[in-house]
């Protein structure tokens, strides 16, 4: 038991803040994308999942995100080696400034400056950086397999 933990059990349903059901039901969203694409794609084409930092970074009330991110990390290799030729790739992002913090946390900029000012790079990425991610592996025909992480360090502090 955790410190401040509690030796009760967890009501069922209550980790990471909702049930099992999404958790399922992103892997096989992921599965079923990647076997709807796979025979439209040439050799060598190109397959790009996102995760995120919490797969290997989790916090207290994330462990659902934590675990759909990285299965989709898993399942990435796993398709890379049965798809292949294919090429099968996620990229990892970190906090990455969009308009998608609006209307998720109280105030996006405090948020942003604070996120950046804990990282290594001292600040959040752009959606920017994150498209070029994308773009690198889609473009780099012998990139197969891989996480790439664009999370400015984040999984290092």
């Amino acid at each position: 038991m955790a410190a401040g933990g509690s030796a009760l059990p967890r009501p069922r349903g209550t980790i990471g803040g909702t049930s099992g059901i999404g958790f399922a039901v992103a892997r096989q969203a992921a599965a079923a994308g990647a076997d709807v694409a796979a025979p439209r794609l040439r050799d060598g084409g190109s397959i790009t999942f996102s995760s995120g930092v919490l797969a290997i970074r989790p916090l207290s009330g994330t462990a659902l995100t934590a675990g759909i991110t990285g299965g989709i990390e898993s399942l990435s290799r796993a398709l890379a080696v049965e798809l292949a030729p294919l090429r099968v790739n996620v990229i990892r992002p970190g906090v990455i400034r969009t308009e998608l913090w609006d209307g998720s946390v109280p105030d996006p900029e405090a948020f942003l400056r604070g996120a950046g000012s804990e990282l290594l790079t001292r600040r959040v990425g752009t959606a920017e950086e994150a498209a070029a991610a994308h773009l690198f592996v889609l473009a780099n025909a012998y990139v197969t397999g891989t996480t790439l992480a664009i999370d400015g360090g984040a999984a290092l502090v």
